[in-house]
């Protein structure tokens, strides 16, 4: 729904009004990190997606990055989580 709104209002949007809702989305998904973010081990699997997703930028092929950071950073929570204490204990 919110595609196609932007779809449709999007090319009617002033020019000075284009930078700041740009910005609104990185803002939006920081906060939601932020929030995500209870623990040690949940905190050190964000900053490894985003470091390998960085890395992956710079070596992968275009669209790939954020694919393997993802699935690389989800794969470390666990083992983290052990880490850190914060895993459940079953």
């Amino acid at each position: 729904m919110g595609t196609a709104i932007g779809a449709l209002i999007g090319e009617r949007v002033p020019p000075q009004w284009q930078a700041p809702l740009e910005a609104v989305f990185p803002i939006v998904f920081l906060v939601v990190i932020v929030l995500v973010c209870t623990n040690r081990a949940a905190a050190l699997v964000a900053v490894l997606g985003a470091v390998l997703g960085v890395v992956g930028v710079l070596t992968l092929p275009p669209g790939w990055s954020v694919v393997v950071a993802g699935l690389l950073a989800s794969l470390a929570g666990p083992l983290l989580e052990r880490w850190t204490g914060h895993g459940s204990s079953a």
